[in-house]
């Protein structure tokens, strides 16, 4: 499995899928019809891509550096300009860790909760994010994506709780993700990441619950007030994240909150949005881009029955959480011994149980 993921053949075709899809998505976004849900382009970069990169994580870690469009035109360029090793790029600091992937992610929360099939909007933050990145890869090289692009960043944190590793050879094994990815040290800036994907899962739960039913604005305003909440979900969810992690001592199991809370937040959003996804493509490939706009998108909501949905979301949200335990608690053994690593892990135990009781609570108070 290892050499094949890793042949030639697979990264390209890889590479032409990220490049064909970027191309096909400005393109519809552009061409296809203007009226809210017709056109494909927003459900392409908001469910297809971003929401279908947590589960894409958790089987592939790290794919999307093969994907990406933008990873692939920095080569091109590299080869082109006599640099393929980048050896003339400044490295990028240590010290920035994922700050500079924070931007690009409360883009896409915006784009999200406020913008979710505004064309303009879309195109704007593509082309603004487009640009700031392959700036900054002309600074730094490839290495600029792992700290700035929000979908490899997003991708590395769900990998995180991934039970598939490659060894420095390129072997694949599986391994418990608490004695992997959630004891591995985490970047700066890793809290805000975090606060910012926790809160934004945080903000959907608490929008859709009936206290918000009843006392949010009606009218347009009601719009803007899902996305106040959201933002204010995400910057109280950094400063818990951050006090947290300053008052355990083993801080990088928190990372596990981003696969609970964006699995549980976006497995409605696949099995329901996914279907419209396939809908929509189906519609494109039979009649073209013209039969986008009268053709309706059949998505069933029944899909699965709600007791199974449920237990699934329960099992996505919790399952993180538990693995952040071990994490923890196997982190602790191995920096203070058996005498001190109860009292170490509290404080973590005691967030993680916070986070799974509220994030339970707000997922299923139902409108």
């Amino acid at each position: 499995m290892g050499r094949a993921v890793g042949s030639g053949p697979v990264r390209g075709a890889l590479r032409a899928v990220g490049v064909l899809g970027a191309v096909g998505v400005v393109a519809l976004a552009a061409a296809g019809p203007a009226a809210a849900g017709t056109n494909p382009a927003p459900r392409l970069v908001l469910v297809a891509a971003w929401a279908g990169l947590v589960p894409l994580s958790l089987i592939a870690p790290g794919v999307w550096r093969s994907i990406s469009p933008l990873r692939t035109a920095t080569l091109a360029l590299a080869r082109l300009t006599g640099d393929p090793r980048e050896q003339a790029v400044r490295p990028v600091p240590p010290s920035w860790g994922w700050w500079p992937a924070v931007p690009g992610l409360l883009v896409i929360v915006v784009l999200e909760s406020r913008f979710p099939d505004d064309l303009t909007a879309l195109l704007v933050a593509l082309a603004g994010l487009g640009l700031a990145l392959l700036a900054g890869a002309a600074l730094h090289g490839s290495a600029w994506y792992a700290a700035a692009d929000p979908f490899e960043v997003l991708g590395d944190v769900v990998a995180r709780c991934s039970p598939v590793v490659r060894d420095g050879d390129g072997r694949v094994r599986l391994v418990a993700p608490w004695r992997a990815g959630l004891v591995a040290p985490a970047p700066p800036g890793a809290a805000a990441v975090v606060g910012v994907l926790v809160g934004a899962a945080l903000g959907d739960f608490l929008t859709d619950t009936g206290w918000w039913e009843r006392t949010a604005p009606l009218g347009p305003g009601r719009a803007d007030a899902v996305l106040l909440a959201v933002l204010a979900c995400c910057a109280l969810a950094t400063a818990v994240v951050a006090g947290g992690a300053r008052l355990a001592l083993v801080a990088p199991p928190l990372l596990a909150l981003v696969t609970a809370y964006a699995a549980t937040h976006y497995f409605s959003v696949l099995v329901i949005e996914g279907q419209a996804v396939a809908s929509q493509l189906g519609t494109l490939a039979r009649g073209g881009i013209d039969a986008l706009a009268v053709t309706p998108v059949v998505a069933a909501y029944d899909v699965l029955p709600a007791t199974l949905a449920a237990v699934v979301q329960v099992a996505l949200l919790l399952a993180p959480h538990l693995a952040a335990v071990a994490a923890g608690h196997h982190l602790a053994l191995a920096r203070l011994g058996p005498s001190r690593a109860d009292r170490a892990t509290a404080p973590l135990v005691g967030l993680l149980a916070l986070s799974a009781v509220v994030g339970t609570a707000l997922r299923f108070s139902a409108a």
